[in-house]
């Protein structure tokens, strides 16, 4: 028997963002976001990386709430806007080419 997958791939991020509900602390609603987003980056396509953007644009505006905007978790999540934005201009170069 087979071990059981547990790595989560893009078409189960519905369900997991389900998890997401008015009892979630921020603390939970940021990492799943963070996770969700990393994991459509990871996908690595267009259409992933704007998801992934966006949901790490989520997370920063809830950190930077919560803690404040120099707090070393929100900047942390601004490098990874940061590093996602940067793959998503040489993505549409290397589509601009073809």
């Amino acid at each position: 028997m087979s071990a059981h997958s547990k790595q989560l791939k893009p078409q189960h991020l519905p369900g997991y963002l389900s998890q997401i509900n008015i009892r979630s602390t921020p603390d939970t609603t940021i990492k799943l976001k963070c996770r969700a987003a990393n994991c459509l980056y990871k996908a690595g396509n267009l259409k992933n990386i704007n998801a992934a953007i966006q949901l790490y644009n989520e997370a920063y505006n809830m950190q930077s709430y919560v803690r404040g905007e120099n707090h070393p978790r929100t900047t942390n999540i601004l490098l990874l806007i940061i590093k996602c934005e940067k793959d998503l201009i040489r993505l549409k170069k290397n589509k601009n080419r073809m």
